[in-house]
Formats: C-alpha cells, structure tokens, sequence
C-alpha cells in the first residue's frame, strides 16, 4: 500500500506526541493537540523517501488532494 495514496488518520497533529508517556502504548492514538489531522504514508505524487508509514504530515479537515485517501477498518470480532 506504500506510495499509493496518502493515508488520512485517525489521530490529531502534535508534533510533541511521541515524546509524551500516552505513546509508549501499543497503538498509540494522539486525541487531542490541534485541528488538523495526521496523514502517512505518501502517494504516487510525492518523494521516494515519503513511501513508509512512518513518514507523517499534518493536513487540515478542509482540505482535500488526488493523491489522499483513507483505510476503512473494523475491529476483528
């Protein structure tokens, strides 16, 4: 799925969260910090170096781009 489309999250922009004891968990959500949303991954109109989903940007709600999308997702029962 790398490189395809950028990922729309879940979790809020805080460009502090990974220092904070709430990201020390197994999957770990930031739920408050900002407006703006988190985006990973990279798309086909981006850098090489962006394709991981480790690479993260913000983005704003209002926003909206070709090269952004999302994962719908359930927990397994």
């Amino acid at each position: 799925m790398h490189g395809n489309v950028w990922e729309w999250c879940e979790d809020f922009y805080d460009g502090a969260f990974y220092s904070k004891p709430e990201a020390a968990g197994p999957d770990p959500v930031c739920t408050a910090g900002s407006e703006v949303r988190v985006r990973r991954g990279g798309s086909w109109y981006g850098y090489a170096r962006d394709c991981r989903s480790a690479f993260r940007l913000w983005l704003g709600p209002t926003i909206r781009y070709d090269s952004l999308g999302f994962r719908p997702s359930r927990p397994v029962p």
